[in-house]
This record gives C-alpha cells, structure tokens and sequence, in this order.
C-alpha cells in the first residue's frame, strides 16, 4: 500500500502534463464551439452532456434548467427512460461549483435521494452572470 502511495505522489513527467493539457484545451474549445452553435437550449445541453459523457467516460446523465417556478425541469436525459424529460425538481441548494451530491444534506436538496438513487453524485452548475440557471447532472 506504501509503495503505491509513493507511485501516486510523484510528479508527472512534462510530456504527460502538456497531453493533459491539450485534452483540457480540446474539450474546452469543443464545448464553446457547442455553446455557440445554436440558439436552441435543448440542442445546446444535449451536446454539452454528450460531451462531458464522453470525457467522463460515463452512460447516464441529465441536465436540468431553471423554471419560472424557481425549480428545476428535466430537459435532457442520457441513459434513463425518457419520461424523466420535462419532470419538475426542486434544489434547494444554491451552489457555484460542481457538488458531490452525497455530501448534501436532504435538507440542502430534497431530491439528493432521488439523483443518488439513479446513479447520479456529481452536480455541475450553469451559471449565467453570477445566476445559476441550471445544472448538469452526472
């Protein structure tokens, strides 16, 4: 176990950071070149999901947008039925940052169960100027 404590803890070499990198900078520019390809919200959070899936190399997820009720619709779903579209969610918990789900309290997000329950604990806010606006859910 000390040995691979060791292994985890030294430095990579350049060549590994600069490939690094270079992914980071690709997914970067490939998801601008999303935002800026259409007017359409669905179409928009549709790629953008795709593409963190594919980056994460994960099979579900769902990205959620702000209501006119100051809760949240289902608007894209990966991996799940699509009757979880347009299903209404309240989250309680403002964030600014990704969030594991797991560390929130039922009281911070009364439906941390229900995403726990699909297999989802990573939670990656949208902010539009400071505002969150929605959420990817992974």
């Amino acid at each position: 176990m000390r040995e691979r404590n060791k292994l985890e803890q030294q430095p990579q070499s350049p060549q590994a950071t600069l490939d690094y990198k270079s992914v980071e900078l690709r997914s970067l520019f490939e998801l601008s070149q999303i935002l800026n390809s259409s007017l359409d919200v669905s179409h928009v959070l549709n790629n953008c999901l795709l593409t963190l899936m594919g980056r994460m190399l994960i099979s579900r997820g769902m990205a959620l947008a702000v209501d006119d009720d100051g809760g949240y619709v289902v608007k894209v779903v990966k991996g799940f039925s699509a009757k979880l579209k347009d299903q209404k969610i309240f989250l309680e918990y403002q964030f600014e940052h990704p969030v594991l789900l797991t560390s929130l309290s039922a009281e911070q997000c009364p439906n941390r169960d229900y995403f726990l329950s699909k297999g989802l604990s990573l939670a990656v806010p949208m902010l539009r100027t400071n505002r969150l606006v929605g959420a990817l859910c992974l």
